[in-house]
């Protein structure tokens, strides 16, 4: 079955942009993603990139 397959697999998202929050890193893990390239900035400038960073280190490690 290709549940079972997506199951036992590598999953990986090579291009995430998104407005990302916590919410949003619980569907990616619910929907069976193993690792993703998540975008930090696209308008941000350093600090506000760098704010981003520290913020999704808490949803990550809250989650996993």
């Amino acid at each position: 079955m290709a549940s079972d397959l997506h199951q036992k697999s590598i999953v990986v998202d090579g291009l995430l942009i998104s407005d990302f929050g916590r919410a949003v890193f619980e569907d990616m893990r619910r929907g069976g993603l193993t690792a993703a390239n998540c975008t930090c900035c696209v308008w941000e400038g350093f600090t506000e990139t760098m704010r981003n960073v520290m913020r999704w280190t808490g949803f990550v490690s809250t989650t996993t």
